[in-house]
């Protein structure tokens, strides 16, 4: 009789420290997801955001259209669940006139920034050895914008701009090699 209290006051004590270390385990696995929160992060710079990990490269024009101010109203990143940067430029009339992002996903879209109200014409073209797909339409405001999209090592570029495509299209061909 004694001998089935031992055996069965080690195997307590063995779930009790089981269900304590499992505890611990979760506990620990929790720590870094409260402190490093997904999702779009600000910046203060690009060069702060090319600095965080795994942002690496962030393509920038070379050429703007005369009016877009320099430095961005608004730098954005994450890392996790995947990669993404947005950029928005003001011009001197336009808030968001030029929107920019990068991403691993094929989905990722930047808010309501870079949605058309009215598509109006789709069309690919090949630029400097890319494939990218020329948008023009109408956006919220019913200003006319552009939009272009092409993969660039692993990520997907999308540039959106409130004026006709072809000045979208220079930019474009700046942030190119």
């Amino acid at each position: 009789m004694n001998r089935k209290l031992e055996w069965l006051k080690g195997l307590l004590r063995f779930t009790a420290l089981s269900a304590g270390l499992l505890m611990l385990v979760s506990v620990l696995h929790w720590i870094p997801a409260a402190v490093d929160k997904e999702g779009l992060k600000p910046f203060a710079t690009v060069e702060q955001l090319k600095g965080e990990a795994g942002f690496g490269r962030v393509l920038i024009p070379s050429y703007f259209p005369e009016g877009i101010k320099w430095p961005p109203r608004l730098v954005l990143g994450q890392v996790r669940p995947f990669m993404a940067a947005v950029i928005e430029l003001d011009s001197k009339e336009v808030e968001r006139f030029l929107v920019i992002s990068e991403s691993s996903s094929p989905d990722f879209e930047p808010g309501n920034a870079s949605r058309f109200f009215s598509l109006r014409q789709s069309v690919n073209i090949e630029l400097k050895g890319r494939n990218v797909l020329v948008e023009t339409g109408l956006c919220k405001d019913a200003s006319s914008c552009s939009r272009l999209s092409w993969d660039e090592e692993g990520l997907h570029v999308r540039i959106l701009m409130h004026s006709p495509s072809l000045e979208l299209i220079r930019i474009a061909e700046s942030m190119l090699n």
